[in-house]
């Protein structure tokens, strides 16, 4: 799969999902509000701004992440000026969609259905670590790749990694695995449904989550729920969530040996010590339970 190929088929999909929600939205016209919950994707704030010129209907946006590509940051820019309303899930992101052009009203955290942890699978017996999240550069994959390969000399240690692998990015890293020498201490677990990803944060030893884009980071939060500690970079949102979690070790961005030290910590601290840390972990992210937070949306939603 070339760069180009990979280029083309985004701006077919792009201009596809435009024109049939596009269309949709049109034939809505008995509706009231058009609420996209993803307003970082420009073929959703495309074509509910569409929706909005031909029915005139009130416009919610909820943005979740700054883009990634130069013009999707150029399109969202535009679209979001047409929005009656800009939520977003975060102080810190809100800081920089402001950077982009993009003023959001309000933040509104993200829920998290904490009933959904309420069963879940048992520890492994072998020291195991947890990467959650989509296989790029920014979200740490790389990073985790090369923490694993560093416990390895010194323990014997499995990173599972769950999530969506972009075309363009498999070869590049089933390339370092084996650089790393590691081929036997990954697996590469793609997409995986919500019952099979708390089972593997559940057995996890331990969750990496070396990303340094993050507009709020839930996967700590369901790692905490699910007994297992985390290790992640110390981003400006953190300090909105999981920063005073006992239960997360963070460390400078990008520091590798920091990194790998602060998992050998939890690979070595006893099992009493992380429960105990755990506990004290869980009262801080149940004020973030999807009833509270959900409900806070809804009246955005809803107020004219």
């Amino acid at each position: 799969l070339t760069d180009l190929n990979f280029f083309v088929g985004k701006v077919v999909e792009r201009i596809y999902v435009t024109m049939y929600l596009a269309k949709y939205l049109i034939s809505q016209k008995h509706k009231r509000t058009i609420y996209v919950p993803f307003s970082e994707l420009p073929h959703l704030t495309v074509a509910a701004v569409i929706g909005k010129l031909f029915t005139r209907h009130r416009l919610v946006f909820c943005n979740l992440n700054p883009n990634t590509y130069f013009f999707d940051r150029i399109i969202n820019q535009i679209a979001h000026r047409y929005s009656d309303l800009n939520i977003t899930i975060s102080n810190s992101l809100k800081v920089q969609l402001a950077k982009f052009g993009i003023k959001c009203n309000i933040v509104n955290p993200v829920g998290i259905d904490i009933n959904s942890y309420k069963k879940f699978g048992e520890r492994s017996k072998q020291q195991t670590g947890i990467f959650v999240g989509r296989h790029v550069e920014e979200k740490g994959i790389y990073t985790a790749l090369k923490v694993c390969a560093e416990i390895n000399k010194s323990r014997h240690f499995i990173l599972n990694c769950a999530g969506d692998i972009p075309a363009d990015q498999r070869q590049k890293i089933e390339s370092l695995v084996k650089k790393l020498n590691i081929e036997d201490k990954v697996n590469l677990l793609g997409i995986n449904n919500e019952k099979t990803k708390i089972k593997f944060l559940s057995e996890a030893s331990v969750c990496l989550f070396p990303s340094v884009q993050e507009g709020w980071g839930i996967v700590p939060q369901e790692s905490i729920l699910c007994n297992t500690p985390v290790v992640a970079f110390d981003l400006p949102v953190y300090k909105e969530n999981i920063a005073s979690c006992p239960a997360v070790i963070l460390v400078p961005e990008f520091d590798l040996n920091k990194f790998t030290d602060a998992v050998l910590r939890w690979l070595s601290m006893n099992q009493s010590q992380i429960t105990k840390l755990l506990s004290e972990s869980k009262k801080i992210i149940k004020n973030f339970d999807w009833g509270i937070i959900a409900k806070r949306e809804w009246e955005l939603i809803c107020q004219q």
